[in-house]
């Protein structure tokens, strides 16, 4: 418990001195200078639009487990998807923490094997990932001569390509990786159990599921710079479509190191970053990073309490959560 309250007083002081550093009175009056009747459609309106991209996420898990369990509803399946977004929310965990306690939630809703999951939530980073690594690559490559990109963008671009380029020789060659014995039982058993799981991830999904869901993946991650796009255009602030594309594919890079809870700071300081190395003053740029995460970010964090408050009154996830803390 002490480290997660340090991680989060880390994220804290951080995202409080980016704010008091740009300056707090300047960035209030960049954002209320909104009409408040503007404001309260707007947000509601990009509520919606993260809840649609949300529901998409458990659409793409609802499609791997019902191969295995067809009569699994979608509401069920949107549920343990929002209660293991909670705890990817509050542990910086790099998204891993929230996706055991899926895992864990699926396995006592389906009593499907621990195994079979696990091969479907690799199924599903390396589906959700792959699109994400593509545009980050395309927009880097096209950002060069037009954007000031910062160098942690880059560093944490070539972080991220080597982890998925791992998830990429457990699913394709996970016939012949590994040592079979050594001095690392740990290690051993493992890699063992990865080999195991990307067997399985091989013959998963059929072409058409697969295809369904990586589109789907490319509308969650090309509808998160449209949020940011129309966010600085009701702060009535000029950010082009392609520097909102950087801006928040950087922030996602960055955000995504096991730093902070949910990327709390890093999330907002790596786009103000960008966004002031391209033109924006930095109060601007604090604005427009706030606003949008308190669209991506805070609001479905809320949503994503209920649905984990819902499970530990039912008694479903309080020893998951004990189970993830411990092994963080």
């Amino acid at each position: 418990m002490r480290s997660k309250a340090l991680v989060w007083t880390f994220g804290i002081i951080l995202l409080t001195s980016i704010t008091i550093f740009a300056g707090l009175d300047t960035i209030v009056m960049v954002m209320i200078a909104i009409e408040p009747s503007h404001l309260i459609v707007f947000l509601l309106a990009m509520c919606a639009l993260q809840f649609y991209t949300v529901s998409l996420t458990a659409r793409q898990w609802h499609i791997l487990l019902r191969r295995d369990v067809p009569s699994i509803r979608f509401r069920d399946v949107l549920r343990i998807h929002l209660a293991g977004s909670f705890v990817e929310g509050v542990t910086p965990s790099s998204k891993f923490g929230g996706e055991a306690v899926k895992v864990y939630l699926f396995r006592q809703h389906t009593g499907m094997e621990y195994g079979r999951l696990a091969s479907f939530m690799i199924a599903h980073k390396y589906l959700s990932l792959l699109p994400f690594m593509a545009l980050c690559l395309l927009f880097l490559i096209a950002a060069l001569g037009t954007y000031e990109v910062p160098t942690v963008v880059h560093i944490s671009f070539l972080g991220l390509a080597l982890l998925m380029s791992a998830l990429i020789l457990i699913i394709h060659r996970s016939g012949g990786c590994g040592p079979e014995s050594g001095s690392f039982p740990r290690l051993r058993s493992g890699l063992a159990f990865l080999r195991r799981a990307g067997e399985d991830v091989k013959d998963l999904i059929d072409s058409r599921d697969r295809n369904v869901i990586l589109s789907y993946s490319i509308i969650i991650w090309v509808l998160y710079p449209v949020k940011i796009w129309a966010t600085a255009a009701v702060l009535g602030l000029d950010v082009s479509f392609g520097l909102a594309v950087l801006a928040v594919f950087a922030a996602y890079l960055v955000s995504m190191l096991p730093l902070t809870p949910g990327g709390l700071g890093t999330f907002e300081g790596t786009m103000a970053l960008v966004l002031t190395a391209n033109g924006l003053l930095l109060p601007e740029a604090v604005a427009i990073a706030l606003t949008a995460r308190l669209i991506t970010f805070w609001f479905p964090l809320i949503w994503s309490a209920v649905a984990a408050l819902q499970l530990v009154r039912a008694g479903e996830l309080s020893r998951d959560l004990a189970a993830v803390h411990s092994t963080e």
